[in-house]
């Protein structure tokens, strides 16, 4: 079986799961997407208000692509706020951004520590275990989040796909079904599901959805390259 066309898709999924100069590490919508600390920017600067200023600071180095200024303001914070939840998330975030995955965990989990009941740094740490292609730590951190937030789209979407990167494929295919059936209309599930379908060896059903994603999108590389596999071999002539 030809792996080629496979690795369009996960090198696809892999760069949605790297930084760039987006602030969106995925194209998701809504309540399902990352939460972004930019979207918690605070008021304006107050006078005397050192932990503002450092955080304007911060933000405003993000916004200029100045990723290291970005981390170095927020050594700026006074010694409580240094320490605090925000804190921890804020840098995850940005070590996130500047490819430092394996720092990016371990201030995602300062986080996580200092807000046990919370999933929210959780299911961040998801980003940067995918970059390092950690599919059972991945995997490991997903099932921590249903544990508590067992409807998570985020989690289940990125368990899957580490279930299917490590070919674990019927895994994969039970998370990829709840979300379908949850999100009928996601194409990244359909297409997740798609794959996972054909490596399991159901070429005509995969084929079936191949075709399904790209009526409605024709350009998506991953589903033409999908369709392309699943297609018996007299109709790639």
């Amino acid at each position: 079986m030809n792996r080629s066309s496979q690795r369009v898709w996960v090198a696809l999924v892999l760069v949605a799961c790297a930084p760039s100069e987006s602030l969106r590490p995925e194209p998701l919508t809504g309540k399902r997407r990352d939460p972004d600390p930019l979207e918690a920017s605070p008021a304006p600067v107050a006078a005397g208000n050192d932990a503002s200023a450092a955080y304007q600071q911060s933000y405003a180095a993000e916004a200029a692509g100045k990723l290291d200024d970005a981390i170095s303001a927020l050594a700026k914070l006074p010694a409580p706020q240094r320490e605090s939840y925000l804190a921890h998330y804020r840098h995850g975030w940005l070590l996130y951004r500047s490819g430092r995955f394996a720092d990016a965990v371990v201030a995602y989990g300062k986080a996580s520590a200092l807000e046990p009941g919370s999933v929210e740094a959780r299911v961040a740490t998801l980003l940067p275990l995918l970059a390092q292609k950690r599919w059972s730590d991945t995997s490991d951190a997903a099932e921590d989040v249903l544990k508590r937030d067992p409807e998570n789209y985020l989690a289940t979407l990125r368990l899957a796909f580490a279930k299917f990167s490590a070919k674990r494929f019927a895994e994969a295919e039970l998370s990829y079904r709840k979300l379908h059936m949850l999100y009928p209309a996601d194409l990244d599930v359909q297409t997740g599901l798609a794959w996972t379908t054909l490596r399991l060896g159901r070429q005509r059903d995969a084929s079936a959805m191949f075709s399904e994603v790209l009526e409605i999108a024709p350009s998506n590389a991953s589903a033409a390259a999908g369709l392309a596999e699943a297609r018996p071999a007299k109709h790639k002539r």
